[in-house]
């Protein structure tokens, strides 16, 4: 039987972080093993994470399923690795340097429930900084309490106030997920343009209430990405907006 929600890992040479992921998920209240798969991609660790997660976790009754590839194929070809293994109604594209709360997936999926057709649920974001160890809290102020968009709801809202989607607050519909995919060539703008374009075909769930955050270290895939000339990055993510809704 499928599970009801599939909490996607990517991890590449950083154990200590995904040994953390993982046990945040095993600690999340509300959901069971059985409804919950968690999947850990290993995109060609130097040393395999199978052998030590075996020793720390219960692989088979948590619920807990590695795929290794056998080189590094980077952040998105990782996630549509992923994407192509998942079987659940529901997924949550994570990676080791997320720090999830213990109700995050409990309050995702009871909204979510309550508004089938919505394409995702997202929430305000958040960042841990690990050299200050200070945890930071970014509200959005999109709404005093839990309320659904329609497509044309979202447009209307976003004209007025454009607003930041965090990716590691998102959870969202798998057979959309599996439709769209990731655009590989957009490097750090792939989930973003992955969860708009959702969202502004499907409609999306806003909860106003702080339930990730996102590890900030320079080894981080964002921290890298922020020094890099994304110009271009942005014109190839306007042209498939076009394309797709012409």
């Amino acid at each position: 039987m499928s599970s009801l929600l599939t909490h996607v890992i990517l991890t590449y040479n950083d154990l200590g972080y995904l040994k953390r992921a993982i046990q945040n998920s095993l600690n999340q209240t509300g959901i069971s093993p059985k409804e919950k798969e968690i999947l850990i991609i290993d995109d060609g660790s130097k040393k395999p994470v199978h052998e030590e997660l075996e020793k720390l976790f219960s692989l088979k009754e948590s619920n807990i399923r590695i795929i290794r590839n056998h080189q590094n194929l980077g952040i998105n070809r990782s996630i549509n690795v992923a994407i192509k293994n998942v079987k659940s109604k529901y997924i949550y594209l994570g990676s080791s340097n997320d720090i999830i709360l213990p109700d995050f997936f409990r309050e995702n999926l009871k909204v979510l429930k309550k508004y089938p057709e919505a394409a995702l649920v997202f929430s305000d974001p958040g960042t841990f900084h690990e050299k200050k160890n200070k945890y930071s809290e970014f509200k959005l102020h999109l709404s005093k309490k839990t309320i659904f968009w329609t497509p044309d709801e979202l447009v209307s809202n976003y004209r007025k106030f454009p607003f930041h989607m965090g990716s590691n607050t998102v959870i969202l519909r798998t057979d959309l997920v599996k439709k769209t995919g990731i655009k590989e060539d957009l490097n750090l703008y792939s989930d973003w343009y992955l969860n708009y374009f959702l969202a502004f075909s499907k409609g999306c769930i806003y909860i106003p209430k702080n339930l990730t955050y996102l590890t900030f270290h320079e080894n981080a895939y964002s921290f890298s990405c922020q020094q890099q000339d994304n110009s271009q990055l942005l014109v190839k993510f306007f042209e498939y907006a076009r394309q797709e809704n012409p």
